[in-house]
């Protein structure tokens, strides 16, 4: 009897995890159906280099003088044709006359998701540009619509002058084929400008989507405000909005960002207000439509659950649909709370208008986005079984077991009549002529029998389902005992295989999987986006609310406390903050590739109040050597700095100057000139939060360069470089505790001892000990991100992430962020939690590097994606998942430390403190060489 209940346990057991797996991994594969990827979005569309032809410009009015017109065809971003620029006739405040425009007219639909502005070249000598702009877009080139951004602003800021570049984000992005640039006035004057507009294809290609206005709740709206279409009745109709924006809600509705109301990603309706709630798309042409995806909340403990089911309706005439029914029961999901896209295959079904009903399975349905893929439908010709059209084909109803609680069996009496979609103007076909008896018994008939063939593809649909999943759990089950088998012996194969990681793969700044960067050319195809900070959302678990949001905010930040502080009392009373929950940590874009250090909140405020935490050095004394990495808003350069010392804090002390001429070798941290305002803002938050990283075994900034641009923050480095190459060009004399070589200088060590291994990892976890006493979070601990000096002194760094070297080590995921899975906790990856114990974590991972002295990537036989399905066994308190092998001659109280690292519980893994004491005394008696 106990042997079957266990038995049955371990089978639900391994049911729960193949779920889990599955989801992550769909998450993984299903995000690329994003509408609009507003990180690849930014391609320059054609201005500069005259890809948008002559003929596609077009001006309100133009400037004419006795010489030269300055036409929109010179309107072109770093070009001086003409006079330099499109310049009308006197531009007049709103409320005298007429606007003045600018007009693009694109070839194809276009999202716009940037635009750059300048004035008037003319050889320097000009004087002209536009202070403020404002912009119109129109898809039919007949009616236009006025943009406003997701702050409710319509009016942007210009150049200041006629020369330098000024950037403008449009968030949420443009779908148009046309885009009219106008300049804003207070008074009447003289106005030029050059532009550039950055952007992409619109390959979804939908001109109009209808749908029902969304429920408020609470405090939350849940409305499409972005909709630049009418509100008829309750409906919304002729436009595009929040669910073409390419704006994915995160899995806590409540998170947004802080300048937009809680909840605004989503759009969301009741089932008592909207029981079934019904959606038309309109498409600019007939399309041979392969799936649809929609982006869904999942939050079931606030009554939020993915929809019951799909029904699809095809159309090649507006408000007439095929009686083929396309329908999909979507399962239930009281697991994993997190949002999901559900993608449908709509069969490669032919049609330019859809109409697609959901049915609730709980209290909301909430969308954030909604996404197609198809291609133009060349040479259709109209299926004979689809004749005739029905305006509204019956509905299918649910089986009476398969009702959800609190759904209504019945239609919404609202909805039984829909206008039919598309633009301004279009009319409905009037009703034929009205039917004989003969008629209707025919159409009994073929009612009937469509029933009955739809009710039989349904369910041969859900048996090829069954059988699929079972299939599939039968081969995961062989695949996983089989890794089982292969764990002793998979780690010893040796060699680097960093250059051979999947495409998937990648750096913040985009090199191709062989380890080559993408060429860049001039800045302003590289232009970035404010938004672009890598998003960590947390998984709520909290258990079924009580109809209390306040208690539910409350259980959330409880669960997701972590009160430890490392260190001795005097360190823990020096502590910006206690404790903090993890869902306080700001994020702040980095120069080099994403923040790595989260920093709560609080502290961040007491920083905020500080002057800068360093000296002005002047550029002149920087030489710059090497390019050492690039990131999303600037470069890392390695550079020699001289007269350092007389910039520097009396109580400030440097390593012995490098031998290029007497300098100081350094690491500048430049950030870009195109770089936008909330770049600026970060980087300068990114110094002060450097100025609080005083410890020996951490890197110090030591000045800026912020009298001019591009801005620099000048920080330390060492002479030997990063940890990872350092030893994995060095070998082990695993016989002696002593180095091999009495040379002086780390930089001719060929071999090292165990002992100095040991030494550098202890320094490690002194640096970790003294920013888990400030509550920093790393968040990227690596060999790559230390520094080595003289001496096998160790520096903690965090511009890793920006090196092209170590591109294969990051993994994308979310379309946007790039993350470091195989060095992480399985709680980061999987639920968006980092930590102090989220870093022991990865510390224990940089100590197995440094024991295999970086010959290998950590799990170099696994994928990316076994490596995610891996950390699945941890997410299971059952599991059995595949740990790091013992390093070829590393000792046994030393990998017995890093699995305590690796600890399933948080609480369980060591502090930093603990490992600290530990590595410094099982290494007594050792003596770092001497540097003469």
């Amino acid at each position: 009897m106990g042997s079957g209940r266990r038995v049955k346990d371990s089978t639900k057991m391994e049911e729960r995890a193949l779920t889990m797996l599955c989801l992550v991994l769909s998450q993984l594969i299903n995000l690329a159906s994003s509408t609009v990827n507003l990180v690849e979005c930014r391609s320059a569309l054609g201005m500069s280099d005259r890809s948008i032809t002559d003929d596609q410009l077009a001006a309100s009015s133009v400037y004419q003088d006795d010489y030269i017109a300055f036409g929109a065809q010179n309107s072109r971003l770093n070009q001086n044709a003409g006079d330099g620029a499109w310049c009308p006739q006197s531009v007049h405040p709103a409320s005298i006359g007429p606007s003045e425009f600018l007009q693009i007219t694109f070839r194809d639909p276009t999202v716009i998701t940037v635009m750059a502005l300048q004035g008037r070249h003319n050889y320097g000598y000009g004087a002209e540009y536009a202070r403020r702009v404002r912009l119109e877009y129109s898809r039919d080139s007949e009616t236009w619509m006025r943009y406003t951004n997701m702050v409710g602003e319509e009016v942007f800021d210009g150049n200041v002058d006629a020369h330098s570049m000024v950037t403008i984000h449009i968030g949420p992005p443009i779908i148009a084929k046309a885009l009219r640039i106008i300049p804003v006035v207070q008074h009447i004057q003289s106005v030029c400008l050059r532009l550039e507009v950055y952007g992409c294809l619109w390959e979804d290609r939908l001109v109009t989507y209808s749908a029902p206005v969304g429920d408020p709740r609470g405090e939350y709206a849940f409305l499409d405000d972005p909709y630049d279409g009418e509100t008829f009745e309750g409906r919304t109709s002729g436009g595009l909005g929040q669910l073409t924006d390419g704006t994915l809600g995160s899995s806590n509705f409540r998170f947004s960002p802080s300048n937009l109301p809680q909840g605004y990603e989503w759009v969301g309706w009741r089932n008592i207000t909207h029981p079934n709630p019904v959606f038309l798309f309109e498409f600019d042409s007939l399309r041979n439509l392969s799936t649809i995806s929609l982006h869904t909340n999942n939050y079931y403990a606030n009554n939020v659950e993915l929809f019951y089911s799909i029904e699809i309706m095809f159309s090649v005439e507006p408000g007439h649909y095929s009686p083929k029914v396309l329908r999909k029961v979507v399962n239930q999901d009281r697991l994993h709370p997190d949002a999901r896209w559900i993608t449908v295959d709509l069969e490669q079904r032919v049609a330019r208008y859809l109409k697609v009903k959901l049915r609730h399975r709980g209290r909301w349905i909430l969308l954030s986005e909604v996404s197609f893929t198809s291609e133009l439908a060349v040479n259709y010709v109209p299926d004979p079984d689809e004749s005739p059209f029905m305006t509204d084909p019956p509905v299918l109803p649910a089986p009476a077991d398969e009702v959800p609680e609190g759904e209504y069996a019945t239609d919404d009496p609202s909805t039984a009549y829909l206008p039919p979609m598309g633009r301004p103007g279009d009319t409905t076909s009037p009703p034929g002529p009205a039917k004989g008896p003969e008629d209707v018994d025919e159409g009994i008939h073929n009612f009937f029998t469509g029933q009955f063939a739809i009710i039989a593809i349904v369910l041969g649909i859900l048996l090829g389902l069954v059988v699929i999943f079972a299939l599939s759990f039968v081969v995961y089950r062989r695949k996983y005992k089989s890794l089982k088998r292969r764990v002793p012996s998979i780690w010893y194969n040796g060699g680097r295989n960093a250059q051979n990681m999947m495409v998937t793969n990648g750096g913040s700044n985009g090199v191709l999987c062989d380890g080559e960067a993408k060429s860049r050319t001039n800045p302003t195809y590289q232009i970035t986006h404010p938004g672009d900070t890598p998003e960590y959302h947390v998984i709520d678990t909290s258990q079924e609310d009580s109809g209390n949001e306040e208690d539910l905010a409350s259980e959330y930040d409880r669960l997701y406390a972590e009160p430890e502080i490392s260190g001795d009392a005097s360190l823990r009373g020096k502590s910006l903050l206690q404790h903090y929950a993890e869902t306080d940590l700001l994020n702040i874009q980095g120069v080099s590739g994403n923040t790595i250090y989260g920093v709560p909140n609080q502290c961040m405020e007491l920083l905020n109040n500080s002057h800068l935490p360093c000296s002005e050095f002047p550029r002149k004394y920087l030489t710059f050597l090497e390019l050492l990495g690039e990131g999303m808003f600037g470069e890392v350069h390695l550079c020699e700095a001289r007269h350092l010392e007389e910039y520097l804090p009396n109580n400030m002390n440097l390593e012995t100057p490098s031998q290029h001429g007497g300098g100081t070798l350094v690491a500048v941290k430049m950030l870009r000139k195109d770089a936008c305002k909330n770049a600026r803002s970060d980087f300068m938050k990114e110094m002060k939060i450097m100025s609080q990283l005083k410890d020996p075994n951490i890197v110090k900034l030591l000045a800026a360069c912020t009298d001019d641009e591009p801005y620099c923050m000048v920080v330390e480095y060492m002479e030997n470089g990063d940890l990872n190459q350092f030893l994995y060009e060095s070998e082990c004399d695993w016989n002696s505790n002593v180095n091999s070589s009495n040379l002086r200088g780390a930089t001719s060590y060929k071999s090292v001892s165990p002992g100095a291994l040991i030494y550098m990892a202890a320094q490690i976890a002194s640096g970790m000990k003294f920013l888990a006493s400030k509550n920093f979070v790393h968040r990227d601990l690596a060999t790559r991100n230390c520094l080595v000096g003289k001496s096998y002194t160790i520096r903690i760094a965090d511009f890793g992430m920006s090196r092209n070297l170590y591109s294969a080590n990051y993994y994308r995921i979310e379309g946007r962020a790039v993350l470091p899975i195989r060095w992480m906790a399985w709680e980061s990856i999987l639920m968006g939690k980092f930590t102090c114990k989220t870093d022991v974590w990865a510390f224990g991972v940089t100590l197995w590097e440094i024991m295999s002295l970086c010959k290998d990537q950590p799990y170099a036989q696994l994928t990316d994606e076994a490596v995610i399905e891996n950390t699945g066994q941890f997410y299971e308190r059952n599991g059995k998942p595949v740990l790091l092998s013992k390093p070829d001659r590393c000792p046994n109280d030393i990998f017995e430390l890093m699995k305590k690292c690796w600890r399933r519980e948080p609480a369980e893994r060591p502090l930093f403190e603990f490992l600290h004491t530990f590595l410094k005394a099982r290494n007594i008696g050792y003596q770092p060489p001497s540097v003469a």
